[in-house]
């Protein structure tokens, strides 16, 4: 496809009245093949030396990041039987822009290539920005592994629990413990608690809540979340049956809190870009003065 035809919907917006609804299948095909080279050239470029290096010498310094992102998609096949190309392809990607960065910082700094008094030294000498611009690079690798991670693994289940019944997801074991009325500020509600247990073990407790509020006849749920640093957990009542039991909908989604912990680490090298202090408003303008007088004291 080209190019020109992966953003006709929004040319189409800017030079008439109409608008072209697009769904998941249209980004789908244009938003991956934009980016992977994109993210692939993200970690190439901070290995370019200005104006006197070449691409060929810059990703051969990248051996350790290709090695790493080969051993990430041998790993991630291996796990799943070769069963799925898409996750091994974009795990190596994630790999590649974690290491890549990383291994961008040791060619900076030499480490391993000199002494380590002259790798301290170059460390402290390295801008601020250089060290943002490691940080955030990685943070979109592990951004990049949360999204990849969630959409190969993430699973769910619906079924009709009784009290005292359960179902079983991706190894988690959930049981309907109890459903009571709840009394709300300003809405009735009908809460499930819910145990949850892992190969026997506990895991915790869920509660999940089905609210109806009476001025605007409006009915919603409000689902039970428990996260860690790999996974999340959800689960969401909703009808009841007329015969003791209730519509309970239960879903797995690894990786989640990657996204989120990718996109903190983003933010967090943006700021440390933002403490350089050449790139303070005004500092420019500081140093030419400064330079300026010295010369004419000279």
């Amino acid at each position: 496809m080209p190019a020109i035809f992966r953003f006709y919907p929004l040319i189409v917006d800017m030079i008439g009245n109409d608008k072209i609804s697009v769904g998941p299948p249209y980004y789908n095909r244009t938003f991956v093949p934009i980016m992977i080279p994109l993210l692939i050239v993200m970690v190439v470029g901070p290995m370019l030396k200005w104006k006197r290096d070449s691409i060929g010498a810059a990703v051969g310094r990248l051996g350790y990041a290709a090695l790493a992102s080969l051993f990430a998609a041998l790993l991630v096949s291996i796990v799943t039987f070769g069963r799925n190309a898409f996750a091994a392809a974009f795990m190596a990607l994630a790999v590649w822009l974690v290491v890549g960065s990383f291994v961008a910082l040791a060619h900076r700094t030499r480490l391993g290539g000199a002494p380590f008094s002259t790798t301290l030294r170059l460390a402290r000498t390295t801008p601020r920005a250089f060290y943002g611009l490691v940080i955030a690079h990685a943070g979109m690798g592990i951004t990049v592994a949360g999204i990849t991670g969630m959409t190969t693994w993430a699973t769910e289940k619906i079924d009709t629990l009784r009290p005292g019944q359960s179902l079983e997801l991706s190894g988690y074991d959930l049981r309907l413990r109890s459903v009571s009325d709840v009394p709300g500020p300003n809405y009735q509600a009908e809460r499930g608690t819910f145990d949850i247990t892992r190969k026997g073990r506990p895991v915790g407790q869920l509660s999940s809540e089905r609210r109806f509020y009476p001025v605007r006849q409006q009915q919603t749920t409000a689902a039970g979340i428990k996260t860690n640093l790999i996974s999340n957990l959800y689960v969401a009542i909703g009808e009841p049956d007329g015969k003791g039991a209730w519509a309970v909908r239960f879903y797995y989604h690894p990786f989640v809190p990657w996204v989120w912990i990718g996109a903190l680490t983003m933010a967090f090298g943006g700021f440390v870009s933002l403490c350089d202090r050449r790139l303070r408003v005004g500092v420019p303008q500081r140093v030419r003065r400064h330079a300026a007088a010295a010369l004419a004291g000279t």
